[in-house]
């Protein structure tokens, strides 16, 4: 996806926006239209080439 240069964030603050905020709206797709959810979530760094995201949804 095309990213303007002001745009563009630096992989450094991804990273400290990750492990500071915890936090995230997960937006779903569904027949009756767009979905978020508030979803809290544990950046873990060291898992995959870019880390991850673990998160938790109820039924």
């Amino acid at each position: 996806m095309y990213v303007p240069a002001h745009f563009a964030a630096d992989d450094e603050s991804v990273r400290d926006l990750l492990t500071n905020h915890g936090a995230a709206d997960l937006v779903t797709a569904t027949p009756e239209g767009l979905l978020a959810t508030f979803l809290p979530f544990v950046y873990e760094p060291e898992t995959g080439e870019h880390g991850a995201l673990l998160g938790h949804l109820a039924r």
